[in-house]
């Protein structure tokens, strides 16, 4: 008889672990099928104290397990390294604790757009040189309350076009298109998106994209520094500035401490840079600095620095990161570990 103390430990096949994953697809089909009509609606109808409320307890709660809390912790030592470990536990749950009221206050945006403008400051001067500029490239990180400012540059009289990902599950996919284009916007989806924008530059529309996105280079994305690491980022900002008669705009929709949103948005020329790399760089650049302002109002709760690039040090990345193998994207399976 083999001695229990020495015998290895079962491991799961991948067929199993297949099987596995199987399953809680069609569990997580069937649970959004079931409840996210009503969860959407819970969402619209919440009264904006109980939902600040709601927001603060998922966060300690999300903070309290251990793979959310190693990512936001990972994510704002790459960020703020000189900050001490308190200082990014605070930060990491007012992210989520933002995170979560902001879905909250795009469900009842979404819901009652008329209502979008009387909680909306910004500065008129600012404003209309963005919409005067005619067709141009609004960027914009995870930062603040992006899908309310999204709409409510609609209802101030711009034409928007919006660059989204499908997402996998129809329900989610149904409410989100819904949602976003309450307020005149349209939808084109990353594959086949360039078409998309094109058309809405030569009808004079603003082109709407977050810029923050994990892009593999074999889908356009480049590799440019955020925060001193470089991370992927679609290139297409870069690409179309040329063809945008209004240029490239950074915009955010920031929440005010009196609950109101601010909208804010500043022109960046990219026509002088070398490359789209060079470009995406000084686009990065101007990102890094408004979340650095704002930090507590940035997603951390995503896997930023998830693509390593060629001859990079891997030790320099996240646990969770990947090496891309070659220029047609495929990824490794090892996880990396970050310097101490």
């Amino acid at each position: 008889m083999p001695d229990c103390a020495t015998t290895a430990p079962k491991t799961k096949t991948p067929m199993s672990r297949k099987r596995g994953k199987a399953l809680r697809t069609r569990l997580t089909r069937s649970l959004l099928k079931n409840c996210f009509p009503l969860l959407s609606r819970a969402l619209a109808l919440c009264p904006r104290l109980l939902a600040h409320g709601l927001a603060r307890l998922a966060s300690w709660i999300i903070w309290s397990l251990p793979n959310e809390r190693k990512l936001l912790r990972t994510n704002l030592t790459i960020a703020f390294p000189k900050k001490t470990s308190s200082q990014r536990a605070r930060i990491a749950r007012a992210s989520v604790s933002h995170l979560i009221y902001a879905s909250f206050a795009f469900a009842r945006a979404a819901r009652d757009p008329s209502r979008i403008l009387e909680l909306m400051t910004y500065d008129e001067e600012e404003l209309a040189a963005f919409q005067n500029a005619g067709g141009a490239i609004l960027i914009s990180p995870h930062l603040g309350h992006w899908e309310v400012g999204h709409l409510a540059v609609n209802l101030l009289g711009m034409q928007t076009v919006t660059v989204s990902r499908k997402h996998r599950y129809d329900e989610v996919e149904n409410f989100l298109k819904t949602a976003r284009t309450c307020t005149g916007a349209q939808m084109v989806y990353q594959a086949g998106a360039v078409r998309g924008m094109l058309k809405g530059l030569r009808a004079g529309h603003k082109i709407f994209i977050l810029v923050d996105q994990n892009i593999r280079p074999r889908d356009g994305g480049v590799y440019a520094p955020f925060f001193g690491l470089p991370a992927t980022v679609s290139r297409a900002p870069a690409s179309l500035a040329a063809k945008a008669a209004g240029g490239v705009w950074l915009g955010a929709c920031l929440l005010e401490p009196d609950g109101k949103f601010r909208l804010t948005c500043r022109k960046i020329d990219l026509l002088g840079s070398e490359s789209d790399e060079a470009a995406m760089a000084q686009v990065n650049s101007a990102t890094e600095a408004i979340v650095r302002e704002f930090p507590e109002q940035y997603l951390w709760w995503y896997k930023r620095w998830l693509f390593i690039p060629d001859e990079a040090d891997t030790a320099d990345y996240p646990y969770y990161a990947r090496t891309i193998r070659n220029s047609a994207g495929s990824i490794t399976s090892t996880q990396r570990t970050m310097k101490p």
